[in-house]
């Protein structure tokens, strides 16, 4: 080995054990620090015992709460309105009437054959997609009444749609 390799692995020796010296003297302190930490450490006091209920007023809670649950199977429209229990002396006011039924949205996705013309219908109520419909057909308050190479009429409750293919209509 020559001169400059025997100062090259003294040199490196050297850096190596100062290397390990400085690591041996961190954990030392880690050590101690942790052994400081842990004997600080305070306990945090137990919570206190919760009391427990007796089973008869649960079984008493239980009971009111069936009794008094809106949405019961068995609940029914008060008699009388809410607002005649609050003034006293005022006449019961009528339930509002409900909605009208929505519109349906009704679609025209072909019309087929020659006279006698069908016509595949989507959005009929209580239909699935794709309906095969024939003039003078009726479900439920759909009624169809004509079918043409271009339109298919149709008469709700309410108004006649005249539909086309294209989604237009009237």
């Amino acid at each position: 080995m020559s001169d400059q390799g025997a100062r090259l692995t003294a040199g490196l020796s050297f850096v190596a054990l100062v290397l390990a010296s400085g690591a041996a003297l961190r954990w030392r302190q880690a050590l101690a620090t942790a052994r400081t930490a842990a004997a600080q450490v305070t306990m945090i006091p137990a919570t206190p015992r919760v009391p427990r209920f007796a089973a008869e007023s649960l079984q008493d809670a239980a009971q009111v709460t069936v009794a008094t649950d809106p949405f019961r199977l068995a609940n029914a429209p008060a008699r009388i309105s809410f607002a005649s229990t609050l003034v006293p002396n005022t006449a019961p006011v009528a339930a509002a009437s409900p909605p009208p039924p929505a519109r349906p949205t009704l679609i025209v996705r072909a019309i087929m054959g020659g006279p006698p013309w069908s016509a595949i219908l989507d959005g009929v109520p209580g239909q699935s997609p794709g309906l095969v419909v024939s003039p003078n057909v009726t479900y439920e308050q759909i009624h169809i009444l004509a079918i043409s190479r271009d339109t298919v009429v149709v008469q709700g409750p309410d108004t006649t749609w005249h539909l086309t293919i294209n989604g237009g209509g009237s």
